[in-house]
C-alpha cells in the first residue's frame, strides 16, 4: 500500500463541521434570528469534537 503525504498549506479556521448558518438551514431556524445563536454554536463545536474524536482524530 502506498504512503500519501499531504502538505497543509494554511490551517483551517474551524475545525467544525456546519456552520451556523447551515444548521439554521438544516433546522429551519430564520437566520435573522439570533436568540440562541450562542448555544447552537457551542453545539456545533461541541458535536464536531465528539464526532471527530469517535473517528480517530481522521479530520485533523
Amino acid at each position: 500500500m502506498a504512503d500519501i503525504t499531504v502538505k497543509v498549506l494554511e490551517p483551517a479556521e474551524s475545525y467544525d463541521l456546519a456552520t451556523l448558518n447551515e444548521l439554521k438551514v438544516m433546522l429551519g431556524i430564520d437566520p435573522a434570528n439570533t436568540t440562541d445563536d450562542a448555544m447552537l454554536q457551542l453545539w456545533i463545536s461541541q458535536y464536531s469534537d465528539c464526532l471527530r474524536e469517535g473517528a480517530g482524530n481522521l479530520a485533523r
